[in-house]
């Protein structure tokens, strides 16, 4: 048997480092995805309540944690950047629309102005927050919000056809 030179074993133990490295940040990368995945699957049934907020945006942090990992091939993040952002914005669109439900309803029992006003700033920031992009087209009852703001002259950050509209009564949801 021949001896191993100094330089053969060098190269052997740097591949074999390399080799455990790689297998390290792929299952990294292989763990974040079925994090993000089960939190994004567990988000569940979305209410207007702290619970939904909480699944939420405990799925939006672990699915921004696969996007950071190194160890998925950048096809792989991009097909399940696609679908985990769509199940995403589904959820928050949910969450905005129950909010938007319960802001309604109030409305509707005669609430207190301030009760009213209060309620729709902090509406208006979980939309702004979730829809950044201001697409709110997934928000079925959008134009609800938008006519209770202009009742009640909220400042609306996000122009939509319906705030171009007289102040008529709110819809009921």
């Amino acid at each position: 048997m021949e001896k191993l030179s100094r330089g053969k074993i060098y190269f052997i133990v740097v591949a074999a480092i390399a080799l455990l490295a790689l297998i390290l940040v792929i299952t990294t990368s292989s763990i974040t995805y079925s994090n993000a995945k089960k939190a994004i699957s567990e988000i569940g049934v979305v209410g207007y309540n702290e619970k939904s907020k909480g699944k939420i945006d405990d799925a939006k942090l672990k699915f921004d944690q696969f996007q950071t990992t190194l160890g998925a091939s950048i096809t792989f993040k991009v097909v399940n950047k696609k679908v985990g952002e769509e199940n995403l914005q589904k959820a928050e669109a949910q969450y905005s629309e129950a909010a938007i439900r319960d802001v309604n309803n109030k409305y509707l029992a005669g609430a207190e102005e301030d009760e009213i006003k209060k309620e729709l700033a902090e509406i208006r920031q979980i939309v702004d927050t979730y829809f950044a992009n201001k697409d709110y087209s997934l928000i079925s009852n959008y134009s609800t919000l938008t006519a209770l703001e202009a009742k009640y002259g909220s400042q609306d950050t996000g122009a939509s056809y319906s705030q171009q509209q007289s102040a008529e009564e709110p819809e009921i949801c």
